[in-house]
């Protein structure tokens, strides 16, 4: 998965990238053209295409980050509304199986809310996912504390 995911972001012109394995490659300079405008344009696409897709596995792309230089990537933000089950989400992810990069996305974000019953019992909830599509793929899952207005009124008043 990982590999075709890099492989899409990979150099298109023959030349090595800073991701494949070999000498030339390790002291080389990261190659600037690992994500060029043209697949930027082409994922942007992607993600906006498949907004129904997020929306039918529970997400929402909430927001939407492009850097563009030697690191270039597209970050989305997904917020979380409701859960699908397990075999809903085979069925999503079997009927995207050729788009590699959004079967990335989705399994991110399936397995990001997996992670958040680890935050059961505690004042911790699941916020977001942003994952970090570029030749070093990403996936942060934020949780944030409950509080009231009242206690951070209080924690600010000094």
């Amino acid at each position: 998965m990982f590999k075709e995911l890099l492989d899409h972001f990979r150099p298109k012109t023959g030349e090595k990238s800073s991701i494949e394995d070999s000498d030339e490659s390790a002291k080389a300079a990261p190659d600037s053209s690992s994500l060029n405008t043209d697949r930027i344009k082409a994922v942007i696409s992607e993600l906006n295409n498949s907004d129904a897709l997020f929306k039918e596995s529970g997400f929402m792309m909430e927001k939407l980050d492009v850097t563009v230089g030697a690191e270039s990537k597209v970050i989305p933000h997904f917020k979380h509304y409701h859960s699908v089950t397990d075999e809903e989400q085979i069925a999503i992810l079997s009927r995207i199986a050729d788009n590699s990069i959004i079967k990335f996305v989705l399994m991110s974000l399936f397995r990001s809310v997996k992670m958040s019953s680890l935050f059961d019992n505690t004042e911790m909830y699941f916020h977001q996912v942003a994952i970090d599509i570029s030749t070093s793929p990403v996936v942060t899952t934020t949780f944030k504390r409950e509080h009231s207005s009242k206690d951070t009124y209080s924690v600010t008043k000094h």
